[in-house]
Parts: structure tokens; C-alpha cells; sequence
């Protein structure tokens, strides 16, 4: 049972929210959060990436995970292996939640932390979809939850799905295995599932 917490704050200039936590290079540690915009979602959101190099007591000032497109940014997870920490990204052009331009891509350091480059199109979904933090449940075996949305011949958001990928080779090739199916509604509802995972024993 957890009886103490102490609370940092990292930053508080701007909106802020569904902060990722990593650990980088010896002590560091990384927190990437998505910060601008007056809410979420907005057009102006963006994601950026704090250090700490004291076990979390204090923070360097943010920095951009990536270059500037032009277009909102979420990142939805994060995993860490011996060759790179890679992190699962959503990019829209307005800022959320659009059937025409939601981009999957997978954004990968392969230094600890220290740079970061966009490697393309996020495993099986390279759009409408996040795709959350893995757990690992064995030595050979991680899951990764998903949540994603079908579209109908008029590109519109008709029915989402929830589920898990499975991969054993340390994320370079994965298995889907849907959980759950449902029909939106209304078309283009917003079904904000957020699949989490944990290992309860």
C-alpha cells in the first residue's frame, strides 16, 4: 500500500496533460507530456519532453519532441528496449478527431532520449487509432492495448474497437487481438476508451 507521495510540479505555463514517464540514459529520467493550446484538443496542442537528472526532484524547461509540422500532436505511449525508446504519436491538422487526417506514427530515439526521429507509420495502424503504454506479461511476451476506429465509404467514424497487440520479438513484429467491438451511435462519436493494461500478479 502506497502511504507516501510527494508531488513535483514540472510545469504550469500552459495547459498540460497525460504526462509519459521513461527512463533515459544512467539516472535520467524522461517525461514526455503534451503542453500549448487553451484545451484539449486544440490545433495548437504539442508534445514536448522534460529531464530529470535527480530522481525526479526537479525538471529542465521543456523542449520539442520533434520539429514543427504544423499539426496538433498526442502522444498516446511509450516503450523502452535495449536499442531505442520509441513513443506511439497521433498528429491531426485541427486538432483532433478528424475522420480525413488522423496520422499514427511511432517517433524513435535510438541514444536514450538525447535525439529523436520520426520512423514512420505506427505498428498495423498507421491511422485513427491510439495506441497505449505496453506491459510486459513474460520474458518473451508484451501487449500493447489499441483502441481504433472503422470508417464508412463516406470517411466517417462509424464504429471503434478495442484491443491489445501482442508482440515477441520486443516490438519488431505484432499479433492484433481485438477485445471489444461496438457500433458508434452516432456517426462520428467520440468513444474515448483509452485502453490501460496492468499485471495484478
Amino acid at each position: 500500500m502506497v502511504k507516501n507521495i510527494k508531488i513535483k510540479k514540472i510545469h504550469q505555463d500552459t495547459m498540460c496533460c497525460e504526462p509519459l514517464l521513461v527512463k533515459g540514459k544512467g539516472d535520467e529520467l524522461l517525461c514526455i507530456c503534451q503542453c500549448d493550446g487553451p484545451e484539449e484538443p486544440h490545433k495548437d496542442n504539442r508534445e514536448y519532453i522534460f529531464r530529470s537528472y535527480d530522481n525526479g526532484d526537479t525538471w529542465t524547461k521543456k523542449e520539442r519532441l520533434i520539429p514543427e509540422t504544423g499539426r496538433a500532436e498526442y502522444a498516446t505511449g511509450v516503450y523502452k528496449t535495449n536499442e531505442e525508446i520509441a513513443v506511439f504519436f497521433s498528429t491531426q491538422s485541427k486538432g483532433w478527431y478528424s475522420p480525413e487526417d488522423w496520422k499514427c506514427n511511432i517517433i524513435k530515439s535510438f541514444d536514450e532520449g538525447a535525439t529523436w526521429q520520426d520512423c514512420g507509420d505506427s505498428p498495423v495502424f498507421a491511422n485513427d487509432t491510439f495506441i497505449r503504454t505496453s506491459v510486459k506479461i513474460s520474458d518473451n511476451e508484451i501487449l500493447v492495448p489499441y483502441h481504433t476506429y472503422y470508417k464508412n465509404d463516406n470517411n466517417d467514424f462509424y464504429m471503434v474497437e478495442s484491443g491489445v497487440l501482442k508482440t515477441t520479438d520486443n516490438h519488431k513484429t505484432y499479433k492484433r487481438y481485438p477485445a471489444h467491438i461496438m457500433e458508434l451511435e452516432n456517426i462520428n462519436d467520440c468513444i474515448w476508451s483509452e485502453p490501460t493494461l496492468a499485471v495484478l500478479s
